[in-house]
């Protein structure tokens, strides 16, 4: 049956897995010869494959075939897309327009952007188009102030190219609005297509949410809109994630209206703002994007027999994969492979979902095993030396290619890796050699005359080069590459014209791409026609207003012009859209210093800076100290969007030899925007420049001590690193070196509010006002240093410092962090197959948490990763569960997403752990460090408890130690409630070791027993993990506190059962320990607290002690009275406990024919004041001294 439709399908999808992509043609175009639904998923398969001319003639004459006779109204429209491309590429260019506007794409908007969307956080919050449309209006855009414009153009394919008409393009948010007038209510169909996030409102109702990361596709949606009669308005909302500038291709959107696949007549549409009947209550369409796969076809599916059911989830998958939806892609593969598991075909195909998702090591094992189930595999062998070739494995995929070739001549994608790769080990030779080869096996493909060129360019053979890129452009029209080869070509040949032709075809064809612009103006410059390149960008300022090369070619040509004031301001405008330009900037300096005209008006002066050296004390005057900070300056400047700068200023003594040391390399920020000051004096006067050799470092020449440095310098932030339209700032008066003067002044706008936090009254405090800004100075005199101390408070807690924060309330802070996690907790197959395989032998609810929770903590690796904590981006919870890794916040939102799956309801929790110090609830702002999870009570839930995810190794509903007792920010829903984690008593983090003593034969009999609770029993876990080593370390463990342990047998409880206490049973025989004098025995109980090394080595201390958990020891040991001894002498019992906060004791007692002697060490978290210190250390000195005493124990015949 050569005409059947089966038939034709399978052979192609072999030609195919064979790498022969000219077979595969040949029979998948026979299948547009019937009118097929399913023609809707291979026409997009079949413009997937590199066909040439000749081919693309045929294409052109079946297509055109098959949009005569269907029946179906979305293959109709597929057919006209793809026929108006080419059409392109044959040069028919009005045939093309004429699809493309049959198709009722929507190409009159009114724009704005771009608004910042850092790591997709803003995707959830709303920018003020959402709630107002208001043309004369500036907003705070990501950068600088934007405004709604109108959209120049459609691209030529109807959709809109958003990254040509806005800079930064990269991690952003659009807008985009019209009006659409309808003659009657009607139904219609809104198609939509887009990079990455998307949200879609018609008539302020919300019609589509998803925020999947992908590549624009045409029709990735289908939504059925209702429009009222008279004016509705549309509005969206276009998110493009992060990515390096390399790979920041595209931002697009594309929309259009359709009934039954026709333009809909009875429509009007304009920009101009309208009166339209607005549902804004709230709703939302439908909680699941409208994905565009066709109704009909779906019926289709559901209608075959049994048998072929199993081919639903493949077809869906070619749809999902078509349509760049990654995650669906997957998600069906998986379900289908379940099936058929020895399909290597579906492995391939699941491999290549798993690689264009950038999951690596699942791509891989897939394509190993499509090869394993099938040796012959073409296409996992090319994805797997394509996968070589993107890690830079070049050995690996060089074999791999040429093992193909071997196979097959049929792949033209086989000689273009191999040209690549024979270009890096450079063989350009045998590159040249392969890419004739490939112009002989593909004489009509333009890619085997865009590689034959680029070789003959490489090898410096310009005219051969230059003929093989026009075959290209007359193999294909509408291809760009050939023609900016040409175009560069003739710039090297000086071929002005030539040029000049290449560029202005390249802006007819691609009128959206600003690089083809940006390089006619560079044409015009090269030829000295200023006027002429002025007028092109110019023009382009109304398609990119915001492009910093568009000003800084502008300031080029002024600069030439000799117009400085105009070059400057434009070179002023290029870096206030891109502050990162750092050679333009230095330029610019050069040209024109800046005026920081705050700085100018409160930066002290050469005398003033000259009396605080002058008055520097003498060098000996600090003993303890590698430093004296004569001077220790901010000045910040604060504006309304939340940018500022600031100025910092340093004046150091060097007092020591271990000061020449630390002060010899200053570390300063690595985006210093300029360095005012860096001189060393040295004690003879001489001043000496300093060298910044390495970015983020200051070098000191001839430091010695007794010399002074001083350095300053400015640095720059656009916008605020957190909640980018906020400031917040903490300034630290003092450091581990006296400062004899600290002082910090602000500048910020009248009209920003701000809170303010000053830590001490003797800090000085000054409020004046100049113009609309207030004026605040701090300053601090004589600053004594903040030594390291053991159990002293931390730092933060200790030191003078003043915070502000122009954060409104904590509730603000919390709805930002709502937005970014928001959208990460959906869980896919995989997820819900390890939540099954995890809970299905449990029958508590209980049980399942716990079983979930230790599979995050115990088997997600912690990673950590530095970025900001409460404030940032988690990824989302299946990338953490493929990876087997995250943060805090990755743990977090896994955790919270599997819960969820079990029905149980979890919550963030922002902590500040207690070893960074407290977190000053006065202060809104970015004060967290953490995440932990919070479960509210709930049905099967008695009572609200904390989990920690990072816990690894710890029992459940157990916090770390660092966690405990803190305030933590909790994201409830829709609110956010702060409240405090527990504090544990000392019997939870517990340590209990029983020794078992007799002496026989003048050998001491040991038996201990090691019971331990919480962070002890997690610190043992850790420890003795690895079952080869414990003896070896427990001998070590018990030589320490008895010197000679031998014969030692230990067994261990299950380490892995973390929910109950760790416990060791030891024996082992120590000799010659207890001392024989003149017959008699002298015994010295051992394992010491040592309490006064431990906490009060000093006699005097600079700092309260301060516990910041709970814990607690137990030594008891028993010692059986050698037979024919008895107890001559007991040590005395002593025991004290001071503010209810450490309590210490040693207790003698005889049971029978046993010593008995029971140690307790019992700590809760609290501060020792430093006015008991005195008295806490002589009691601490005492109870060393019962603990070192010693049992003696007489012959019973001696009195």
């Amino acid at each position: 049956h050569p005409d059947s439709y089966k038939g034709n399908e399978l052979a192609g999808r072999l030609f195919l897995i064979d790498g022969n992509h000219q077979k595969a043609l040949h029979h998948w175009l026979k299948l547009l010869k019937q009118d097929h639904p399913l023609n809707y998923l291979y026409i997009p398969k079949i413009m997937e494959m590199r066909v040439d001319s000749l081919e693309r003639q045929k294409l052109i004459a079946h297509f055109l075939a098959l949009a005569r006779k269907t029946r179906y109204p979305f293959i109709k429209n597929l057919l006209q897309y793809y026929l108006s491309k080419l059409y392109r590429e044959n040069h028919h260019l009005k045939s093309s327009r004429r699809l493309i506007h049959k198709m009722g794409w929507i190409t009159h908007w009114k724009i704005i952007g771009p608004f910042d969307n850092d790591r997709q956080s803003r995707f959830n919050r709303p920018y003020p188009p959402e709630h107002e449309i208001d043309y004369k209006k500036e907003y705070q855009g990501k950068r600088v102030p934007i405004a709604f414009r109108t959209l120049p153009f459609a691209d030529y394919d109807g959709s809109i190219s958003l990254k040509s008409f806005f800079y930064p393009n990269n991690g952003v948010i659009a807008y985009g609005v019209t009006y659409i007038y309808s003659n009657k209510s009607r139904l219609v169909d809104l198609h939509t297509g887009s990079t990455d996030g998307i949200k879609i409102w018609l008539n302020d109702q919300l019609l589509l949410r998803d925020r999947e990361k992908k590549t624009y596709a045409i029709d990735q949606y289908r939504l059925e809109a209702k429009l009222n009669k008279g004016w509705n308005k549309l509005l969206f909302k276009s998110a493009v994630e992060n990515k390096e500038p390399t790979m920041s291709k595209s931002w697009r959107v594309g929309l259009r209206i359709t009934k039954l696949g026709k333009p809909v007549n009875g429509l009007r549409i304009t920009t101009h703002p309208k009166p339209y009947k607005s549902l804004s209550d709230g709703s939302y369409v439908s909680k699941n994007p409208h994905y565009a796969f066709p109704k009909v076809l779906k019926s289709y599916l559901k209608g075959q027999t049994t048998d072929s059911k199993l081919d639903t989830p493949y077809y869906l998958s070619m749809w999902a994969v078509t349509h760049h939806f990654k995650n669906q892609a997957i998600t069906n593969l998986e379900e289908l492979i379940k099936d058929r598991p020895k399909s290597s075909h579906l492995w391939n195909l699941l491999g290549e979902a798993y690689y264009s998702n950038e999951e690596w090591g699942k791509a891989v094992s897939a394509f190993k095993k499509s090869i394993r189930l099938d040796k012959n595999q073409h296409m996992a062998h090319f994805n797997l030396a394509r996968y070589y070739f993107r890690k830079s494995l070049y050995d690996k995929s060089l074999a791999k290619f040429k093992s193909l070739m071997n196979l097959t001549k049929q792949n033209i994608d086989v000689y273009i890796y191999l040209i690549s790769l024979y270009n890096i080990k450079r063989w350009y030779y045998d590159a040249l050699l392969t890419a004739q080869q490939m112009v002989k096996a593909f004489p009509h493909s333009y890619l085997s005359h865009i590689y034959s060129g680029k070789q003959y360019s490489r090898l410096r053979q310009w005219q051969k080069a230059q003929k093989e890129y026009h075959k290209s452009i007359r193999l294909n029209y509408s291809q760009s590459y050939a023609r900016e080869k040409v175009y560069k070509l003739s710039i090297q040949k000086d071929q002005f014209k030539t040029a000049l032709k290449s560029l202005k075809r390249l802006i007819f064809l691609y009128p959206s791409e600003i690089r083809y612009r940006l390089n006619l103006s560079k044409l015009f410059i090269k030829g000295m026609k200023y006027r002429l390149a002025l007028n092109v960008l110019n023009r382009l300022k109304k398609l990119s207003p915001h492009h910093p090369a568009l000003h800084q070619l502008m300031g080029n040509i002024y600069y030439r012009m000799g117009k400085r004031r105009l070059s400057l301001k434009s070179y002023k405008l290029s870096l206030k859209y891109r502050p990162e330009n750092l050679k333009l900037r230095e330029y610019l300096d050069f040209l024109s210093p800046r005026d920081y005209q705050f700085i100018k008006r409160y930066d002290l002066n050469d005398e003033e800076v000259r009396q605080i050296i002058s008055s520097a004390p003498k060098v000996n005057s600090h003993p303890k100290t590698k430093g004296v900070i004569l001077l220790k300056r901010q000045l910040i400047e604060v504006f309304k969007s939340g940018a500022y700068y600031y100025q910092i200023h340093y004046i150091i003594q060097i007092t020591n030899k271990s000061g020449v040391k630390k002060f010899n390399q200053i570390r300063i920020p690595k985006k210093m925007d300029k360095l005012l000051k860096a001189v060393t004096i040295t004690p003879d006067g001489r001043e000496l420049e300093a060298t910044v050799f390495e970015r983020g470092k200051i070098s000191f020449p001839s430091l010695e001590v007794g010399s002074i440095i001083e350095y300053k310098y400015i640095v720059e932030h656009e916008r605020g690193e957190w909640l980018e339209d906020h400031f917040y700032t903490l300034f630290y008066f003092q450091r581990n070196s006296p400062i004899l003067r600290a002082e910090l002044i602000l500048s910020i706008p009248k009209s920003k509010k701000h809170k303010i936090f000053v830590s001490d009254p003797a800090i000085q405090q000054k409020k004046d006002h100049y113009k609309d800004r207030w004026i605040y100075q701090w300053i601090s005199l004589n600053n004594n240093p903040i030594y390291e101390e053991k159990f002293r408070p931390p730092f933060r807690d200790l030191a003078r410092k003043v915070m502000i924060s122009t954060i409104p309330s904590w509730k603000r802070i919390a709805e930002w962090q709502k937005s970014l996690i928001s959208d990460q907790f959906t869980i896919d197959n995989s997820i819900k197959d390890k939540i099954m395989d995890l809970t299905k032998d449990k029958t508590s609810l209980e049980e399942k948490m716990k079983a979930i929770f230790y599979y995050v903590s115990n088997h997600i690796y912690y990673l950590y990763n530095d970025v900001g904590i409460f404030g940032k981006m988690p990824n989302r919870c299946t990338k953490v569960f493929n990876n087997k890794f995250g943060d805090c916040k990755d743990k977090g939102t896994l955790l919270i997403a599997m819960l969820k799956e079990i029905g149980v309801k979890a919550y963030y929790a922002g902590i500040r752990t207690n070893d960074r110090g407290q977190l000053i609830r006065r202060i809104p702002a970015s004060q967290t460090n953490h995440i932990i999870t919070y479960i509210p009570e709930q049905k099967g839930i008695k009572d609200g408890f904390f989990l920690d995810s990072t816990s690894e190794l710890y029992p459940y509903k157990y916090l770390r130690p660092n966690s405990q007792g803190v305030w933590a920010i909790v994201l409830k829903g829709k609110d956010f409630e702060i409240m405090k984690t527990p504090s544990y008593p000392p019997q939870r983090t517990l340590a209990k070791l029983e020794y078992k003593l007799s002496f026989v034969n003048k050998v001491l009999k040991v038996q201990a027993d090691l019971t331990a609770y919480g962070y002890y029993a997690r610190r043992i876990r850790r420890k003795y993990r690895i079952k080869d080593k414990r003896k070896e370390l427990l001998e070590k463990f018990f030589n320490k506190k008895l010197n000679g342990v031998e014969g030692l047998e230990a067994s261990f409880s299950d380490l892995k059962e973390v929910d109950t206490p760790v416990k060791i049973e030891s024996h082992f025989q120590v000799k010659d320990y207890i001392k024989n004098l003149d017959n008699t025995l002298q015994f010295n109980t051992f394992h010491h607290f040592n309490l006064t090394s431990t906490f009060t080595a000093k006699e005097e201390r600079e700092h309260d002690l301060e516990f910041l958990y709970s814990f607690q020891k137990e030594i008891v040991q028993t010692l059986k009275i050698p037979d024919g001894y008895h107890l001559a002498h007991k040590p005395k019992s002593f025991s004290f406990r001071l503010n209810d906060l450490f309590f210490c004791s040693i207790q003698y007692k005889i049971e029978g024919n046993k010593v008995v002697c029971h140690k307790v060490l019992s700590i809760k978290k609290g501060k020792i004041l430093l006015k008991d210190y005195t008295r806490f250390r002589k009691l601490c000195i005492q109870l060393d001294q019962s603990d070192q005493d010693t049992l003696t124990f007489v012959p019973v015949s001696t009195n």
